[in-house]
């Protein structure tokens, strides 16, 4: 005959709780320390917010006012860098560059880190040309791209990662 011990239902149940909460603490996100995942390949929190920071410093903006906007050109960036892999497609620095608007946009080339995030959004903007409307919309709706849900999500129809997330940390200054 077998007996159970006191209490075994409840300790299950309170280690099922514990899992589940833990599972929702950390999010969706392939990594819990990914700030965005694309195609598998992912970017980090703290590169993220180096990249914030360092176009911050370049823009005269605070951290506050830039970050999600950032935050779409990181994206961007890495998307564009998967379709033009896969395509065979590639661009020179100085073609990027040749698109980046007077002004603030020229000022953020000087800085390695910003220019990074500069010359990927671009890289986006010049791939919607080269392949048309169409065909660009379609293939960015291929791309797999995960958000930290503490970030916000990503919209492939209009290209911007938006909202504050859905945890009570957002994806605003840390």
């Amino acid at each position: 005959m077998r007996t159970r011990r006191p209490g075994g239902a409840a300790r299950r149940a309170v280690a099922a709780a514990v899992a589940m909460a833990a599972l929702a603490l950390t999010g969706c996100a392939t990594s819990p320390g990914a700030a965005v995942t694309v195609n598998g390949k992912s970017v980090s929190i703290a590169h993220f917010w180096d990249n914030v920071a360092a176009c911050a410093d370049i823009t005269g903006a605070s951290s506050d006012e830039i970050w999600r906007d950032i935050g779409t050109y990181t994206v961007r960036a890495e998307v564009a860098r998967v379709i033009m892999e896969g395509r065979g497609i590639e661009f020179s620095e100085a073609e990027l560059a040749s698109i980046v608007q007077d002004g603030v946009g020229n000022h953020a080339l000087a800085d390695p880190t910003c220019k990074a995030v500069i010359l990927g959004a671009a890289a986006w903007e010049m791939l919607s040309f080269r392949l048309g409307a169409d065909q660009f919309d379609a293939a960015v709706r291929e791309i797999d791209v995960e958000i930290n849900p503490r970030y916000g999500n990503w919209d492939p129809t209009n290209g911007r990662a938006s909202g504050s997330g859905s945890l009570s940390s957002n994806f605003g200054p840390r």
